[in-house]
């Protein structure tokens, strides 16, 4: 008897899954949808409640192509980008601009007031007026600097193009 029921649910169980086999090879998918597609749309309209912040000031930015942002300890701010970097009070209202030669990827500010720029493959290093002070040259020549941090002795810099972060010293 137990041998009895134990094939009749094998049997219905097998059934049951040839079944399944049977529909999935017979049912189409639709041939204009792709389950994989990469799509945002979903996300292109975001509703009030949503926000965790509120707007409070809009700054207009005349740099071509807008890069990088920092803050000092004076919480003024620090943006850059191509050919130029632009200071801000902290009440957003500018205080001056210095001209830079090539495109600033990112901008970093240390506690000695430096200007660290992140440029392509190396970083520059100005004072608070744009005056240079040194050059550090790039790892090699797959560099490419993505951020710019800094302690009160060392800067770190990641380079994403050898996949490696580098310790500076203020020399270089």
């Amino acid at each position: 008897m137990k041998n009895r029921l134990l094939i009749i649910f094998g049997v219905a169980l097998l059934l049951l899954v040839i079944g399944l086999m049977i529909k999935d090879a017979v049912q189409k998918p639709g041939i204009d949808t792709n389950p994989y597609e990469y799509s945002l749309d979903n996300f292109t309209e975001i509703g009030i409640s949503e926000l965790c912040y509120s707007n409070t000031k809009t700054i207009e930015v005349p740099i071509e192509t807008l890069r990088g942002i920092a803050r000092d300890k004076q919480d003024r701010v620090y943006v850059c980008g191509k050919d130029k970097v632009l200071i801000f009070d902290p009440y957003l209202e500018k205080i001056e601009e210095f001209e830079i030669s090539g495109e600033a990827r990112n901008i970093h500010i240390t506690e000695a007031d430096l200007v660290l720029l992140g440029m392509y493959d190396h970083i520059e290093i100005l004072d608070l007026k744009g005056k240079p002070a040194a050059t550090w040259e790039s790892y090699n020549e797959r560099s490419v600097i993505t951020s710019i941090a800094s302690d009160d002795h060392y800067s770190y810099v990641a380079d994403a193009g050898n996949k490696i972060d580098l310790q500076y010293e203020y020399n270089g």
